[in-house]
């Protein structure tokens, strides 16, 4: 009998599998090591460890300065200043630029494990200009808390880092509204910060390939100018054109690229197949996406592991026995179209885990292991 990992990998290289494996999105001990510590998460993380085709995050790399290594700057460059208090932690960063300081601030509440951002780093176009001039130095982490998540997962998975791609390093350091102007207003601007990031993310990634990370890589961020936000023509300017030397440096490492990207998909399928992804998630269907996943394995075929399709809401409302349902209708209308792991659209952050939601990620957990 293949162990959870082997049937990742048989799927990853195009190899036939015993089964249609399921993972519940980071809802593990070795994502979130949090939840091990929060007694609402404590029976869905028993059915994990037996179930759950383990995607182990190691670290989640937030793309807004402050959150993440590939921004990373000399001390003498960086102010941070934590405060907390019954219900929240609080966050301020100073960044000392060659061209005057930017900063930034943001929260994370005790009760949802996410950090908002209410003040970004660029605000104009003097804060860009300082952007762009910033000596950054992407940072590797130690291996050694790496090489303890390998060991500890065993068989139960594979470990997966998350990466931003270069218009998320650029979206989340700025206001949306202003990122989604710059298009009509100075597209050479936003080209200039495209091409850092991308920079900065080819270094920090070959870095971490050489120190042995992966096998997965998970690339998010392209859901910012998905069309409708921003046309097809933009799509392939901004996104295809700095996600492809990424993902072929990650392929050329014997990696594998997980893409991820909420919202509607129809319009930019033959632009995803063009960048020869390994996995798709979370491949939502209508009314959150505009395509069903019949569809979807439709048109990529057996290239692309479809990652999906259980809608978090769902996951978070619903009764057991429509989870089942859904469950069963995703592995029914793939079928042999395309090799799918079954998944919700994104993982619960809040803190207790209602009753609700733990209930159905175990059905989750035990429909797709009946079904698949």
């Amino acid at each position: 009998m293949m162990s959870r990992k082997d049937i990742l990998l048989s799927l990853l290289n195009k190899r036939p599998a015993e089964r249609v494996p399921v993972t519940t999105y980071g809802v593990d001990r070795f994502s979130h090591p949090w939840m091990a510590q929060e007694p609402s998460y404590s029976e869905v993380l028993v059915h994990s460890d037996r179930l759950d085709y383990i995607f182990a995050i190691h670290r989640s790399y937030y793309a807004s300065f402050g959150f993440t290594d590939i921004l990373s700057v000399d001390e003498t460059r960086f102010e941070k200043k934590v405060t907390t208090d019954e219900e929240e932690t609080s966050f301020e960063f100073t960044l000392h630029t060659p061209k005057g300081p930017l900063s930034a601030r943001a929260k994370e509440r005790k009760n949802l494990r996410t950090v908002w951002r209410y003040e970004y780093l660029m605000k104009d176009g003097k804060d860009i200009d300082a952007f762009l001039a910033t000596p950054f130095r992407p940072r590797i982490p130690p291996e050694e808390e790496f090489d303890q998540l390998v060991k500890e997962l065993g068989e139960k998975g594979l470990p997966e880092i998350e990466l931003p791609n270069a218009v998320c390093l650029v979206v989340e350091n700025m206001p949306y509204k202003d990122f989604m102007m710059l298009p009509l207003t100075d597209a050479t601007r936003l080209e200039r910060l495209l091409d850092k990031a991308s920079s900065l993310l080819l270094e920090w990634t070959e870095g971490m390939l050489k120190k042995g990370f992966g096998p997965v890589y998970r690339i998010f961020g392209a859901e910012y100018a998905i069309p409708p936000y921003m046309s097809p023509d933009m799509f392939k300017r901004f996104v295809v054109k700095y996600d492809r030397p990424l993902i072929n440096l990650i392929h050329r490492k014997g990696c594998y690229v997980r893409y991820h990207c909420h919202g509607p998909l129809r319009r930019i399928l033959p632009d995803l197949l063009s960048l020869e992804i390994d996995m798709l998630d979370p491949c939502e269907g209508p009314p959150n996406g505009d395509i069903s996943l019949k569809e979807v394995a439709r048109i990529l075929g057996k290239d692309v592991i479809l990652i999906g399709n259980i809608q978090l809401d769902d996951i978070e409302r619903a009764s057991v026995q429509r989870i089942d349902r859904l469950v069963k209708e995703a592995i029914d209308e793939v079928g042999d179209k395309a090799p799918l792991i079954i998944a919700p659209t994104a993982h619960p952050m809040e803190i207790p885990l209602s009753a609700t939601a733990a209930r159905n990620i175990v059905q989750l957990l035990q429909s797709a292991w009946e079904y698949g």
